[in-house]
């Protein structure tokens, strides 16, 4: 989607839900909104106040394009106009990702293998693709070499059709390496699992709890934008925000944690499972991950924006994924909008979105 498209939408958007909608659709979206509302828990005095509410939620995004559980999640029912005006909406981000970076790079960092292939020197573990029957042997022997591994669609983001495998859960003959062909449409990944730090692993023990470094590459300097560490939540082995893991606002200078959030609206000082505090974490070797997405950024320098997903282990910081386009998700658990920071980034570099 190029920037033009994305402004376009915009237009369409406020033209359909604000004049061609009309009624009909107008009712369709506030029972959207109530139903949203149901599933967040939000409660209300009388009728009257939960039909403003509603009201509310429906205008903003019929105007500015923010989501029924983005409105929530944002606590923008707290906010006055000015204030969620310095929120970029979810939509957003693929507009700015669009300004800052170079077309050309995009299949780098959509095609997992392709990511690995230009960055393997910082992966600190073997990866393998699989796309094809004749790989037969290199399978086996790379299942026969890890007690346990990750299996990863070759191109699918936000954790989805990730799997965790122990080998000793399977017969792997060839009918299972051409099942597993056929499960992700011919090709996927598999990587050697991360083992995780004591001190990160303890927060969640089920998934590898990564932190993602938003950096955006100026003409003589790399900025850190607010990261965000991930933790998993209910045994899941993922730590996504989509898959329900907790958002943790990072500040840059630090690496701690002061502010910690999940996509259904709930906050959080420590974890609900496993006790462990989160607000006031410190994410260990902090200047080690800074000097690490320093390096990376140089690897590709046209891409300006790119959002680094790392994980610690006993031998340092290894790259998990590399995203060109990653959603502003710190917005959620710090509720500090980004927008002013942003478009001041892109009048330095001379851009306009």
């Amino acid at each position: 989607m190029n920037k033009e498209t994305i402004k376009n939408n915009r237009a369409i958007r406020y033209l359909y839900y604000t004049v061609v909608g009309g009624v009909l659709k107008r009712n369709k979206l506030k029972k959207v909104a109530a139903k949203t509302l149901c599933d967040f828990g939000v409660s209300f005095e009388n009728e009257n106040a939960k039909e403003k509410y509603i009201n509310d939620m429906v205008n903003t995004y019929a105007r500015y394009g923010f989501g029924f559980a983005e409105y929530l999640c944002l606590r923008f029912g707290e906010k006055s106009k000015t204030e969620r005006l310095q929120f970029v909406a979810d939509w957003e981000h693929l507009g700015y990702a669009c300004t800052l970076n170079n077309h050309k790079n995009d299949e780098l960092f959509d095609n997992k293998w392709k990511t690995y292939g230009k960055f393997k020197e910082f992966y600190g573990r073997e990866v393998v693709f699989f796309d094809n029957e004749n790989q037969f042997e290199q399978f086996k022997e790379f299942v026969s070499s890890h007690l346990k591994f990750i299996i990863k669609p070759l191109d699918l983001s936000c954790g989805r059709g990730i799997q965790i495998i122990k080998s000793e859960d399977y017969d792997w003959t060839k009918e299972k390496f051409v099942s597993m062909l056929t499960e992700y449409n011919g090709r996927f990944i598999m990587e050697e699992l991360i083992v995780q730090v004591e001190e990160i692993a303890k927060l969640h023990p089920a998934s590898v709890n990564t932190v993602r470094v938003p950096t955006v590459r100026m003409d003589d300097e790399t900025l850190i934008i607010t990261p965000f560490f991930r933790v998993g939540q209910n045994g899941k082995h993922v730590d996504n925000g989509g898959a329900g893991g907790i958002i943790c606002a990072v500040n840059a200078e630090t690496g701690c944690v002061f502010g910690a959030a999940d996509e259904n609206g709930n906050t959080f000082t420590t974890h609900p499972q496993t006790q462990e505090q989160l607000i006031g974490f410190q994410l260990p070797r902090w200047d080690e991950a800074k000097n690490l997405v320093k390096q990376l950024v140089n690897v590709i320098p046209d891409n300006r924006y790119t959002g680094w997903d790392l994980a610690l282990t006993d031998s340092g910081w290894v790259l998990v994924e590399a995203n060109r386009r990653g959603q502003f998700l710190w917005q959620i658990p710090s509720q500090i909008g980004f927008r002013s920071e942003i478009n001041s980034i892109l009048k330095k570099l001379g851009k306009k979105y």
